[in-house]
């Protein structure tokens, strides 16, 4: 893409920015990066000033990936949002809010998966070493 084509960044185009602004399409986010790997390495824990409240909002996270209705997620994460600050993790619910929400950012819900309902939203990244496993015996390229 260049310089002058409508769509056009100004920097190199990132798979979600691709396929919102050149195909016109949300893509789905992997579950595995906003609960799984960050619970376990601990990378979310400066937006909350209390342990307890980060472990329940993580157990609460875990349970709202699995809806399937859209819209319905959408709103629980909203709440989810009115939860941290009602507990007073007021810098958690902005990250939260900001990174983690809505249509596009709050796409790793069961019911994001779109027709092809990808398991867990993790698309080639959750498949790619039992793919390179069963096109190529796990050679490397």
């Amino acid at each position: 893409m260049h310089a002058g084509h409508p769509n056009y960044l100004g920097r190199q185009p990132t798979y979600q920015n691709f396929l919102k602004n050149c195909l016109g399409l949300l893509a789905a986010l992997c579950q595995t990066h906003v609960t799984a790997i960050p619970a376990c390495n601990g990378t979310h824990k400066k937006y909350f000033d209390n342990t307890e409240i980060y472990e329940e909002f993580y157990q609460i996270l875990y349970q709202l990936m699995h809806i399937s209705i859209q819209e319905a997620g959408f709103h629980l994460q909203n709440l989810l949002v009115y939860w941290l600050r009602d507990k007073g993790e007021g810098r958690a619910a902005e990250w939260f809010e900001r990174y983690w929400t809505g249509e596009e950012k709050g796409r790793y819900l069961l019911g994001c998966g779109g027709v092809g309902l990808v398991s867990n939203n993790q698309s080639l990244e959750s498949q790619w070493r039992w793919d390179r496993v069963a096109i190529s015996n796990s050679a490397q390229v």
